[in-house]
Order: C-alpha cells, then structure tokens, then sequence
C-alpha cells in the first residue's frame, strides 16, 4: 500500500528504489489498509472513519422487553457539566469539526433514531453489528428506528468479516470504501 499522504505520495518509494533497493507493493494490502483505515480516510477528507456500532438480539432489537432490562438507578438526569460545556461537545460531534481537530475516528453507540438520521445523512462508514443469542420480540427497539419518516436505505455492507466473542458475534462491514473518498 502507498501512503495516503499526499505530502508523502510516494516519495518514500522513489527513495528508496533510487538508492538501488527493490520496493514491492502491494504485499499485504489488505492488512495494511485495515490497520491504517482511519487515517486514510481522514487524510483523504479531512473527515474521520465514522463507526456505527450497536448490540442486538437474534431478531434485531437493541433493547430487551422492559421487565428483563436494567432499569436505572435514578429516575432524574443530573448534569456535572455547564450549558456552555455540553454546546461545545455537541459542536465537537460534527464529523467536520472533528476532522479539523484532526481526530481520525469515532464511535456511533446510540439508539435506533440517532442510527437512522446518521445512515440517512451518509455520514457512516463502517457497521459494527454484534449479536446475542437471544431474542427480544417486537418490542420496536430495531437499530433503525425512522418514526414514520422516509427513510434511504443504505447501500448493503461490504467486505464482510464475522467475529465470534463466546456465544455472541459480530458482523463487520463497510459501506464505502474508505480509500476512495478523494
């Protein structure tokens, strides 16, 4: 793989063969490009690799039936922080504002509505969906939840890897290609 850099763009390689070295390229792209994923991507857009990741049941809910969910200690929100500290990290949660701060990625753990508005605006890259093997029942708690709005599916998921964990797995995929947002 070269480097994404384009104030490196192979200069490194020129080098080195214009010392007499063989330079090969290409063994182990794959790897290489799943290590480095996040930089690429935020070097290429000055965006970060943006990860949806979300726990579910066999049936695709992400929540379980009341009675058998934990329910909180209290009942009331208390902030530890100022109105003025929580409007900077809602600023710093916009996608180009962590790129200008150059923060190569981010996690989406959210509910199923943030999910939505986040596939529908384009701004997810990468699906980390893992799965109990249990099931939930049509408790409408899905990882999409669209409240009625019309919804643009996503493309499917590409380059699909599984992952076991004990009983659980995952499914890993991309819905763009991380490498080819120039």
């Amino acid at each position: 793989m070269t480097d994404p850099n384009p104030a490196v763009a192979g200069r490194g390689i020129e080098q080195l063969r214009a010392a007499g070295l063989q330079v090969e390229i290409g063994l182990g792209k794959i790897e290489a490009q799943k290590l480095n994923e996040a930089f690429c991507k935020w070097i290429s857009t000055r965006r970060p690799l943006l990860t949806l990741k979300s726990a579910l049941t066999l049936d695709g809910q992400i929540a379980l039936p009341t009675p058998r969910r934990h329910r909180p200690r209290q009942k009331t929100v208390t902030w530890i922080t100022s109105e003025e500290s929580r409007s900077e990290v809602q600023r710093l949660r916009h996608a180009a504002e962590l790129g200008r701060r150059e923060i190569l990625s981010a996690l989406l753990e959210a509910g199923g509505e943030l999910n939505a508005a986040a596939l529908a605006a384009g701004v997810v890259d990468k699906m980390f969906l893992f799965y109990a093997p249990r099931m939930a029942g049509s408790n409408h708690r899905g990882v999409v939840q669209t409240q009625g709005r019309a919804f643009r599916v996503p493309p499917a998921l590409k380059n699909l890897s599984l992952h076991r964990f004990g009983p659980d797995f995952a499914v890993e995929g991309y819905l763009r290609d991380v490498y080819r947002n120039r």
